[in-house]
């Protein structure tokens, strides 16, 4: 490979380059003064006189983005350098060109050559042209830094290129600072490290003020805290905070001008009748409370806090984001209970496009709830995953654990490979896992027998289309689980794991309810799409076996769809009393339904469609039914803390494909949780435990099921 140098001539002073080498390293870059120019080689490129080029910077006229990129580099130069370069095609030449991307240029090929790796860049002079270029685009950036800061510290002076620079000539810049380089690539090719950031980027005018005046909110809030007379939450930090985490029934008042808050809030403060009287505690220690009485707000300010938001602004935003009509707090302290089970961080600082960018996160949580030796035991699956852009590609692995603690603590019992989907489920004292191949979907199976402790896994011979985790039912002396939008059965006296023992029902959901009867029975209008799945099966009050599904009909929601099976299950029939369609409290997710054996009524835990967007899953709720047709709201479980403008939190945030079970008086729910730094809410950052304790209360609270019915 030929070398070329580097002669920086400054007209005042000597500049050394960064990465220089000195004059006798190689001929790689010198300086030399002002007063005593060097002769330039043959091949060099004078880029710089007095600050000023005759350069154009040369783009593929056919190249697809080629101008925008031309353009956006031509952007950063002068605004790191205060040097503007001309644009133009390959459809003519110039007598001075920087060449990026692929124009149509003999040099361009001799300077790809000229590379080392993969991720090789370089600057390189083929005569008097300069080419910028790399082996992708990740490693093309790293050229256009160096050119950048070559410019930048030439300054007003004189710069002439006489020495190709490449990765090996500056290995820390081919490591280098990888967040600026990140950050420089999204400005140039207009991508994005998370689908949160390019949701941002894409709010609408109304979101983005609300989103800002959000963030001002929080900025001047900085070590005070904000509270609604009436709400069990404070603001603070930029999130929400129960003021008693034992009692949500607590809240802020106001006793005069004095603001009280539950003790729990100020812990070690003098508390009357469970309450601190903040007010007055704000005053002892130098800080305080500014109470707005007309509209039931106030403002604490600690002495020495940052921030001041006591201004009219501030407190007329800090108001709009608790009266949000949308926002559905909790009665219950199920958020209190969280253990998390796994988790698959996602750092978007180093993500160069999001939609290329490929990353493990988890799916498909599954729990089932058993007793052995007169103690519970807490069996939980999940499945880790490589993704791309909301895709699966490979990686698959279905986790089996267990624990014997209340979920404090999680042993792994096995794994399967290649299985997603994984319902998990207990019968006859024995725990299996149904899922499906990731490749070829053929239906596999594990079984794990905890008086034996021995695992194994097989495939069953047959495509599955399983779909997601749901609740399986035993009844008829038959078990039954759904396979898409169909039913798949065995008797109880078969061996599961033998393929032959499993039948599958002749007609599918969709054949009873078609999108067309969909449409005509909602309403709707129209479907981007329509499908019927992640079912759960459930005996109905009238003894037989129903299915009931999911129907992805966005942009509608707040459906779900039920067929009748038949006992030996191989046949589904339309329920005529709704026309197999429901009106169902939920976004177009996953749920499943258990019935309840102390009170009869169906359980569910769904997505609400606070805001009407059918993929909302911010917003977690407890729902029942007596009949499996009507259904009610119990109570918000889990919420997004985080405050934020509503569509940056539906893009963020998530409680998702929940299943759960009964164990006593309480329910113990795993969800696919999505919270902080993320790329999107879809993915499951964490799959966590959670515990709602003594949910009757919560079923007569709603007046679902009355005082005295359980003992």
């Amino acid at each position: 490979m030929r070398k070329h140098r580097l002669t920086a001539v400054l007209l005042a002073s000597v500049l050394l380059l960064a990465g220089c080498a000195g004059a006798g390293d190689g001929g790689k870059e010198t300086t030399a003064p002002a007063d005593e120019p060097e002769t330039a080689a043959p091949d060099s490129a004078p880029l710089l006189t007095a600050g000023v080029t005759d350069y154009a910077l040369v783009y593929d006229l056919d190249g697809s983005g080629a101008r925008s990129l031309a353009m956006a580099v031509a952007d950063v130069l002068e605004r790191e350098t205060g040097v503007r370069l001309s644009v133009r095609s390959d459809a003519e030449r110039y007598t001075h060109e920087i060449l990026i991307g692929s124009p149509d240029r003999d040099a361009v090929k001799t300077a790809k050559n000229r590379l080392g790796g993969s991720d090789a860049w370089g600057i390189c002079t083929v005569g008097s042209t300069v080419v910028l270029c790399g082996r992708d685009n990740a490693s093309l950036v790293r050229a256009v830094r160096r050119f950048a800061k070559l410019l930048g510290d030439a300054a007003k002076g004189n710069l002439t290129l006489t020495q190709d620079i490449t990765a090996s000539d500056a290995p820390e810049e081919a490591a280098g600072d990888r967040a600026a380089c990140v950050a420089l690539y999204r400005e140039l090719f207009g991508t994005y490290g998370s689908y949160v950031d390019a949701v941002r980027a894409s709010l609408s005018p109304s979101d983005a003020a609300d989103q800002a005046e959000i963030e001002t909110l929080i900025g001047r809030m900085q070590g005070c805290t904000g509270f609604r007379v009436g709400s069990n939450c404070a603001l603070r930090d930029g999130f929400f905070t129960v003021l008693d985490p034992a009692d949500y029934s607590r809240t802020a008042e106001l006793r005069g001008d004095a603001l009280w808050v539950p003790a729990a809030f100020v812990p070690g403060a003098a508390a009357s009748e469970g309450f601190v009287n903040l007010t007055a505690y704000a005053g002892q220690r130098g800080g305080r409370v500014v109470t707005d009485t007309t509209r039931q707000a106030a403002i604490w300010v600690p002495s020495g806090a940052a921030g001041d938001c006591t201004d009219a602004a501030s407190l007329a935003k800090l108001l709009a984001v608790y009266d949000d009509p949308a926002r559905r707090e909790p009665c219950n302290p199920t958020e209190g209970t969280r253990q998390v089970i796994t988790e698959s961080l996602y750092d978007p600082t180093f993500v160069y496009d999001y939609t290329k960018n490929a990353y493990r996160t988890n799916y498909s949580p599954g729990i089932c709830v058993t007793r052995e030796n007169g103690r519970e035991v807490i069996y939980v699956s999940y499945e880790n995953c490589l993704v791309t852009n909301f895709a699966t590609e490979s990686g698959n692995v279905t986790h089996l654990l267990v624990s014997y603690d209340g979920g404090k603590t999680f042993d792994e019992l096995g794994t399967v490979n290649g299985m997603r989907w994984g319902c998990l489920f207990e019968v006859q004292g024995v725990i299996y896992l149904l899922g499906t191949h990731v490749e070829g979907s053929d239906a596999l199976i594990a079984r794990y027998d905890p008086q034996t402790g021995k695992f194994f896994s097989k495939n069953l011979g047959f495509r599955g289309g399983i779909g997601a985790p749901c609740p399986v039912l035993t009844a008829n002396g038959r078990i039954y689980k759904a396979s898409g939008d169909r039913v798949m059965s065995a008797s109880l006296d078969a061996d599961l794991t033998v393929g032959a023992s499993w039948v599958m029902s002749e007609q599918s959901a969709r054949d009873i309810l078609p999108e067309s009867r969909f449409l005509a029975l909602s309403g709707a209008g129209h479907c981007e799409s329509y499908a019927l799945g992640e079912a759960s099966i459930t005996l109905g009050p009238d003894g037989a076996v129903y299915m009931l599904l999911r129907v992805d009909s966005n942009p509608a929601c707040g459906y779900a769809a039920i067929v009748r099976v038949s006992a030996d299950g191989r046949t589904l029939e339309e329920v005529e009393e709704c026309g197999s369609l429901i009106r169902f409290p939920s976004t177009v997710s996953k749920f499943s339904i258990v019935r309840d054996a102390q009170t009869g009524l169906y359980l569910s835990m769904t997505s609400l469609p606070t805001r009407g967007n059918a993929k909302q899953r911010n917003v977690l709720a407890l729902v029942a039914s007596a009949d499996l047709i009507h259904w009610s709201v119990v109570d918000t479980l889990l919420v997004d803390r985080e405050v934020m403008n509503a569509r940056m939190s539906e893009a963020s945030h998530a409680f998702q494909y929940v299943d759960f079970a009964v164990s006593g008086d309480c329910l113990r729910l795993v969800v696919r949780e999505t919270t902080g730094p993320s790329n999107t809410y879809h993915d499951g950052k964490y799959i966590t435990l959670y515990t709602v304790n003594d949910y009757p209360a919560l079923l007569r609270r709603a007046g679902l099921i009355k005082k005295g019915q359980l003992s």
